[in-house]
């Protein structure tokens, strides 16, 4: 439990993932407050499982909902409802280890294409972003199940299985680009600052042995002295 809980200094960890909606009208099966069937996720950049590092997501819909907190307790992390309304929610990342606090993200819940086009019974309106939890020093349990399992972090992303297109679309292109460009400088910043971190140790682990080389010639001279 000790090892465990330890922190793991100077390391930086990074989840990739997928939180958005998929959501799909009715059609004559509609009513006054049920017009769009939906469902809320979060998920992997190329739909693999992440139990690993993820123990359950909590999504916070509007009060109106009996039960407005929900619970995807494990993958896929996802829940469906139906409804007549868009509106934001609070999604709440819960990790393996208990210690890391959660990581929260919000979501506008879309029911209508931006084209203005027909809401479809079949093909559903795709609303969903990408985005990069950091850990910085994990705890030590938090690492080994971040690395339990070689994972695919490049190529093309995929689609969520039922947005009946083959590859991702996000809505914030632009703030993953400036995402990808922040995370190269961070890296590199903490790179330079480790560097500076292990010569300053390397430094201070010289100085204390002078030091103690000193004071052990102090202690116990080597220098042979004329009689009086």
């Amino acid at each position: 439990m000790g090892d465990k809980a330890q922190r793991v200094k100077g390391v930086t960890l990074s989840i990739p993932i997928v939180y958005g909606s998929l959501a799909w009208s009715l059609g004559k099966k509609a009513e006054a407050e049920k017009t769009h069937r939906w469902t809320l996720y979060v998920r992997d950049p190329y739909n693999q499982d992440l139990s690993h590092v993820i123990e359950k997501v909590v999504f916070h819909l509007h009060e109106s909902f009996e039960d407005a907190d929900r619970v995807a307790p494990g993958f896929p992390f996802q829940m469906f409802e139906t409804g007549w309304g868009e509106f934001e929610i609070c999604i709440s990342v819960h990790f393996k280890d208990p210690a890391e606090k959660p990581a929260e993200v919000l979501h506008m819940l879309k029911l209508y294409h931006d084209d203005g086009s027909a809401p479809s019974t079949k093909k559903p309106v795709v609303s969903e972003h990408y985005d990069e939890i950091i850990i910085q020093d994990p705890t030590q349990h938090m690492y080994n199940c971040a690395n339990s399992l070689l994972m695919q972090t490049s190529g093309k992303m995929v689609a969520h299985p039922d947005a009946g297109v083959p590859y991702a679309a996000f809505e914030n292109t632009k703030q993953l680009e400036t995402l990808r460009a922040a995370r190269v400088h961070v890296t590199r910043e903490l790179e330079l600052l480790r560097e500076a971190y292990l010569a300053a140790d390397a430094e201070a682990y010289a100085l204390d042995m002078e030091l103690t080389k000193t004071v052990a010639q102090t202690m116990n001279p080597t220098e042979k002295r004329d009689p009086l």
